[in-house]
């Protein structure tokens, strides 16, 4: 399970409900789409990547969107905070 918050994304184990991996948008240097799901690169570096596994190409573009959309309210906020 995925959550997507205006900051950061975070994903979580459904049976235990215990979390995985949290990564703030202000350690993300990228995002990209592959073949069976989304990849958030790390500015720490590879081994820092996270992976979303996602099965439907739909669903993967979908979300895709949803990242972009959050990514760009994050970038102007920081632009009007400096």
């Amino acid at each position: 399970m995925v959550l997507l918050t205006t900051n950061r994304v975070l994903s979580f184990s459904s049976r235990k409900l215990r979390l995985m991996w949290d990564m703030p948008f202000s350690t993300v240097q990228g995002v990209t789409i592959e073949n069976t799901g989304i990849r958030f690169v790390s500015k720490a570096g590879k081994e820092q990547d996270r992976f979303v596994y996602i099965q439907s190409q739909s669903s993967i573009e979908w979300f895709f969107n949803e990242v972009a959309n959050v990514v760009k309210g994050y970038n102007a906020r920081r632009r009007l905070e400096r």
